[in-house]
């Protein structure tokens, strides 16, 4: 079976639960409305804001959710976490700034690692870059 979105939206919120249990982790779509990320995760007295995507092969980011990413950053943290599946299969998770989208040089590790992406959350909200 293939993964959605929403699955993996699913596994990286429980796998965060899951890890830091202290952390305050909360699941924001709503289909009335756009532009918002669809995860908040705060620790350390701070608050990071996920966007959580599903390339297979290719994703697509609408205007009002890129400039709301960008926006947060400016003011605070925000990531994007990309699951990437290929068209040859090949899978990789790709976490970044909002600043970076567009550059496409993506840090990324194999397979789709929740771990990794809640590695990333730690170090974004204990250091808050």
């Amino acid at each position: 079976m293939r993964e959605n979105e929403a699955s993996l939206k699913a596994k990286l919120v429980l796998r965060i639960k899951e890890r830091r249990p202290s952390f305050v982790t909360l699941r924001h779509e709503d289909v009335r409305s756009s532009g918002h990320p669809d995860i908040s995760v705060t620790g350390e007295k701070r608050t990071a804001w996920i966007e959580v995507k599903h390339a297979d092969p290719e994703f697509k980011s609408h205007g009002i959710q890129e400039l709301t990413m960008q926006r947060l950053e400016a003011q605070g943290l925000a990531l994007y976490v990309v699951y990437e599946r290929s068209a040859d299969g090949k899978r990789q998770t790709h976490v970044f700034k909002p600043s970076q989208m567009k550059d496409g040089k993506w840090p990324s590790v194999g397979g789709y690692s929740h771990d990794y992406v809640v590695t990333c959350i730690e170090d974004l909200l204990h250091l808050g870059y």
